[in-house]
């Protein structure tokens, strides 16, 4: 039927299960006229999606813990034991039955695919404890050893061709033979650790402890890593000539150095491969003689080492009413395991590569207060300031990875790529500028800036445009008491944080991919009408986007203001029931995540991509909580 004899609405559903709609087994779904609500290749309608799409998952779940703990020496010497194994076992289905819904959303055969994933983990840990005092002198010691471990199989398999109508048909058994596909794999991460610990005080005004670590891990060909700190603080409120300061009622500073290994990264890997063909292959006289390319690329990983410097200072003032924390680190990661891209090839392999500079403030404070007798009520903030520079990448100056970049003096993992300065036009504008007659340009498209100013736009042309650390990170809380009542606010927020708005980009795969809001309605028109925007043509042009063709226009501030928490509660206490007292009842209603405010066009600027990449991520959802505690 044309679009033109349709009717003007057609958004009618016919259950599947209707045997005027079934013929030769074939089961049919229809949910509206294809064109009448522009579904595509890359659009398909959901509805239906959510029909046929029978998906289960079953999860079984252990997690145990034991400990065991002898006084050797009492109150000195303590050995504990301690020993926890988290097992899942997880089978899952999916079967898809014949459908048809439109002809780019339609198959003819059914589909089933089962697996079995499971995973398990221990940690054993061994310590054994000293403590003593000699008059103002406080000793400790420790020596510690640490066992984990943790193992992931699955199994999987792919059938077609299977029987619909009942889930009691629902097995690999009954497919086809010839479309029965299987796989399985697995890991294994195991880890080694030994430590030690030296504490003293003296007249718990003088502190200093060292520790030292040797730790083991598989993930690394160089398995073993060596961990030195030491630690100083002095609290200066305990010193005599202190007590007459009233105004402060607690002060300590303090001072640490430290390395720390850090194996919460990929394990070495590698792979190998044989290219044939014409492209390595040579020709002798007049007779072609095949040719074989045998590419082998394997990592060599060692630790990647945080090398950090720490001074802070804790004060209580004002009667303990005003807390503060305060803290400057300096963090040198070195050995940083960075995966740059391989020569002529798409894939990347992870490499020591990198030196990482991490430096900041931390801060926090806490105001804590009571007005009159039944008002209480505290105010409470934290602050983070971060500066991250590529310090070393092993004598090269940028390694370029999957998505981002690493430059020398640059922030790690930054956006790279040409700087829009504007849009052309006119036609006449295009006519006059070089750059848009090499290109083939055309009024509507991105103006980028000509970094070297040689009448080119190049690779020579690019430039950071951006990285995902924010710079800046604070939360706000407050809260108060007032007689039965209760409230609690907790709020978070980052800046100085950028993303990469690959959803806004995909149309120059796909030319029938959706605008947003914002692009459609500001999108260049016609000479005049924005310098900002593109053209709807245009972001279907390589020259504009492109996954090769970074540029500023789609990297977009990542700030936001979240209100994480905020919980209201009253309770009613020593209630009568006859003879009975009841001791309390709490009522509380609890918001999470009720409100986050941003700028960037994105549902969300909390992206699960590292790097930055935001790819249609789902936001993290709001949950409101109605809630009665009672005590007997």
């Amino acid at each position: 039927m044309a679009d033109s004899e349709a009717p003007e609405r057609r958004n009618f559903y016919i259950d599947s299960h209707n045997t005027d709609l079934q013929y030769a087994g074939r089961c049919f779904i229809i949910l509206t006229y294809r064109n009448s609500i522009g579904l595509s290749t890359n659009f398909k309608n959901p509805v239906a999606t959510a029909k046929y799409y029978d998906a289960k998952n079953e999860m079984r779940q252990y997690m145990t813990n034991f400990y065991a703990q002898i006084n050797l020496l009492p109150q000195k010497l303590n050995f504990k034991t301690n020993i926890s194994y988290n097992f899942q076992d997880i089978n899952g289905s999916v079967f898809t039955p014949t459908y048809y819904v439109s002809d780019s959303q339609q198959s003819n055969t059914t589909n089933l695919n089962k697996s079995n994933s499971q995973y398990s983990s221990y940690i054993w840990d061994n310590t054994l404890t000293y403590k003593d005092s000699y008059g103002k002198h406080n000793f400790g010691a420790m020596l510690g050893a640490s066992m984990r471990q943790e193992t992931y199989k699955n199994l999987w398999g792919n059938a077609t061709g299977v029987p619909e109508g009942s889930d009691a048909y629902h097995y690999l058994s009954q497919g086809n033979a010839t479309g029965i596909t299987l796989g399985d794999g697995g890991t294994r991460y195991r880890g080694l650790s030994y430590f030690a610990r030296l504490n003293y005080d003296f007249d718990s005004k003088y502190y200093l402890m060292f520790t030292m670590r040797a730790d083991g891990s598989s993930k690394y060909q160089d398995q073993w890593g060596y961990f030195p700190s030491v630690g100083a603080s002095w609290v200066i409120s305990e010193e005599p000539w202190m007590k007459d300061v009233k105004a402060i009622d607690y002060l300590k500073l303090r001072a640490s150095w430290g390395k720390l290994g850090n194996d919460h990264v990929a394990a070495s890997d590698g792979f190998a491969s044989i290219a044939t063909g014409n492209g390595v292959s040579g020709v002798f006289g007049n007779t072609t003689i095949a040719g074989f390319q045998n590419t082998t690329y394997f990592s060599w990983l060692q630790w990647e080492v945080v090398d950090e410097i720490n001074v802070g200072f804790n004060l209580s003032t004002l009667q303990n009413r005003l807390n503060i924390d305060a803290d400057y680190f300096h963090r040198m990661t070195k050995h940083a395991v960075i995966s740059p891209r391989l020569s002529f090839d798409n894939k990347t392999l992870a490499g020591n590569y990198g030196k990482i500079l991490n430096q900041g403030f931390d801060f926090s404070a806490t105001w804590n207060d009571r007005i009159g007798k039944d008002f209480k009520y505290h105010v409470g903030t934290n602050l983070s300031v971060l500066n991250n520079k590529v310090k070393d990448l092993g004598g090269a100056s940028i390694i370029k990875g999957g998505k981002t970049v690493n430059i020398v003096g640059k922030e790690m993992n930054s956006f790279y790529g040409y700087k829009v300065v504007g849009i052309y036009q006119t036609v006449e504008e295009c006519q006059n500028d070089p750059i848009a007659v090499a290109n083939g340009l055309e009024p509507g498209d991105f103006k980028y800036e000509d970094v070297d100013h040689n009448g080119v736009i190049d690779g020579a042309d690019k430039q950071v445009l951006g990285s995902y650390l924010p710079n800046f990170t604070y939360g706000i809380n407050l809260g108060f008491n007032w007689k039965n009542l209760d409230f609690e606010l907790t709020t978070y927020g980052q800046s100085g944080a950028q993303m990469f708005n690959r959803k806004r980009a995909l149309r120059y795969a796909q030319s029938d991919f959706n605008f947003d809001k914002d692009l459609y309605e500001n999108r260049w028109t016609g000479p005049g009408s924005t310098n900002s925007y593109p053209s709807a043509k245009a972001l279907i042009k390589g020259w504009n986007v492109s996954d090769q063709r970074t540029n500023s226009f789609f990297v977009e501030d990542a700030d936001y203001f979240r209100i994480q928490n905020v919980t209201v509660g009253y309770s009613f206490k020593n209630l009568k029931l006859g003879s009975y007292t009841l001791p309390s009842i709490r009522l509380s209603m609890t918001a999470d995540r009720p409100l986050t405010l941003f700028g960037a066009n994105a549902f969300t600027p909390e992206l699960s991509d590292p790097e930055g990449w935001d790819t249609e991520v789902y936001p993290l959802t709001g949950t409101y909580t109605f809630g009665i505690q009672i005590q007997f």
